[in-house]
């Protein structure tokens, strides 16, 4: 089965790593997997989206990939929401931040389940602000069950500088433990 996840935030916001990794993390898993990224010509604070494409099942291929579907989707950037907002349906998975859950409420989506994350909070326990996307990613991680929290966290030691890491994998570890349902 084709699934789907769309990361939308940005420029700086860590979108295209956090993206990487996903599909890393599902190659890695003996899956197929296409990762796509789009963003506009500000690099900084601009809407930057990723796009994880996968199939659940080994050996069968993705033909296509235009996605009018996603499964899931990460929210880190208000500005980059109200851009994807139209294709946002009820049968999505919303990740995101508890700072702007008001526009979230007027998309009036009664089955779509959704997830808050309170970004001031998990920042004040960072030492790094740029460490709060890996802090979405355990999040995903432990809400989706096709992806591998192991695999991540070794995937996060790999690709991370000595600098970042260990608020890397603490950011990750918040985003598996405080991720709650949101009361629409």
């Amino acid at each position: 089965m084709l699934k789907s996840i769309k990361i939308i935030g940005m420029g700086g916001q860590g979108i295209i790593k956090i993206s990487l990794i996903l599909a890393e993390s599902i190659f890695e898993k003996g899956l197929n997997v296409v990762q796509t990224q789009t963003y506009g010509a500000e690099v900084r604070r601009g809407v930057v989206s990723a796009d994880v494409t996968y199939e659940t099942q080994k050996d069968t291929e993705i033909y296509d990939l235009n996605v009018d579907f996603f499964d899931y989707f990460l929210i880190m950037a208000k500005n980059g929401f109200e851009k994807y907002k139209s294709i946002i349906n009820n049968y999505s998975t919303i990740i995101f931040s508890d700072s702007f859950s008001i526009p979230i409420n007027e998309l009036n989506l009664k089955s779509c389940i959704k997830y808050a994350i309170p970004d001031s909070d998990v920042i004040s326990q960072l030492k790094f602000r740029s460490s709060l996307n890996m802090c979405y990613l355990g999040a995903l991680a432990k809400i989706c069950p096709d992806l591998d929290i192991d695999i991540l966290k070794n995937i996060i030691t790999r690709e991370s500088s000595n600098k970042y890491l260990d608020d890397n994998l603490e950011s990750f570890q918040i985003g598996l433990d405080i991720i709650k349902k949101y009361n629409s």
